[in-house]
């Protein structure tokens, strides 16, 4: 099962872990999402978004 966690700072916005990579999307209202971007982990990664 993938490692998927809401982002509390925002309204359907999620991150997935892949190794060192983040994937961050947004789910849409129809059920589809949009990738928002694709970063590797840093103390900074979410700062970012």
């Amino acid at each position: 099962m993938p490692d998927i966690k809401k982002l509390k700072a925002a309204h359907r916005v999620y991150r997935v872990r892949k190794g060192d990579l983040r994937v961050i999307f947004e789910r849409r209202a129809d059920g589809g999402f949009n990738i928002l971007a694709v970063l590797r982990r840093s103390d900074t990664t979410y700062k970012e978004l």
